[in-house]
């Protein structure tokens, strides 16, 4: 698609996350990431299993509130923390009239004092924190807002599907048209001289359908893997005990197929202690 008319947009990030459940729509067909719905059924089959009752949910890094929408069909009371006003504004609308606080927050920080019974990060964002040093003082905080017995669940993504994309944008950046969506982006994908690091580049070109003309936006996401030992010593380090991971939401262990790596972790002191 060559656009007739581009503006070059001044709020990339927010531009980001206007875009994000179409961009999201794509990775779930082309990339296997899990259905909200089977994130939430997941979650709620793994609350049950730790056999403490699960009413307050905590999701860190909510966006524009898809696996909120979920949590609340279930009847779970949900609050929702994200970095981006313009994600919580469609998290509001993604939402409706169901119930769901939403607070502006970036990590490691969690503005909140009361405690949840349930803490989980979804959609890879972790990987996008800078360093260990950074996720730890993220587990420490889902730690600190966690009640004794209180499930953590998050995902990482794994150095197997990084390298796909690198192989997949490989020679030239990759063009995905959505626009039955009024979306059309480009990704590309290659390793930074820095270990363990991927740099993924969007550029979008988002149509106005009433003027016919098109915001050009770009944003280099830097995405860092982690080995899974080391992920769960940060774990531990943080607090927390039986840390398992699973394969991308699913009731089976990760192997080295597994693209999404699911984390579930206690924190200690509750009824199973």
């Amino acid at each position: 698609m060559e656009p007739q008319a581009a503006t070059e947009s001044i709020t990339p990030r927010d531009t980001m996350a206007g875009n994000y459940d179409v961009i999201a729509s794509w990775f779930l067909t082309e990339w296997h990431e899990a259905p909200r719905e089977q994130v939430a059924e997941f979650l709620r089959r793994i609350w049950e299993q730790q056999g403490s009752p699960v009413a307050k949910v905590l999701d860190l890094c909510c966006g524009t509130g898809l696996l909120l929408r979920e949590l609340v069909e279930y009847g779970y009371d949900v609050t929702g923390v994200d970095a981006s006003p313009t994600a919580l504004k469609l998290a509001e609308q993604h939402l409706g009239p169901a119930h769901a606080r939403l607070v502006e927050a970036e990590l490691p920080a969690i503005p909140l004092e009361e405690q949840f019974d349930a803490v989980v990060c979804s959609g890879g964002a972790f990987t996008h924190l800078p360093n260990s040093t950074v996720l730890l003082q993220s587990f420490q905080a889902a730690h600190r807002v966690l009640r004794p017995g209180g499930t953590f669940v998050f995902d990482l993504f794994s150095e197997t599907l990084m390298q796909r994309f690198v192989e997949y944008t490989e020679g030239a950046p990759r063009g995905i048209n959505v626009e039955s969506r009024g979306l059309t982006f480009f990704l590309s994908c290659h390793r930074p001289a820095v270990a363990n690091a991927y740099d993924m580049t969007f550029v979008q070109f988002a149509r106005n359908g009433a003027t016919e003309t098109y915001t050009r936006s770009s944003e280099v996401h830097r995405v860092h893997t982690r080995p899974r030992d080391r992920a769960v010593d940060l774990a531990v380090q943080a607090g927390f005990r039986q840390v398992e991971v699973f394969d991308n939401y699913r009731q089976r262990p990760w192997s080295p197929e597994t693209l999404y790596e699911t984390y579930v972790a206690v924190k200690p002191g509750g009824p199973s202690a």
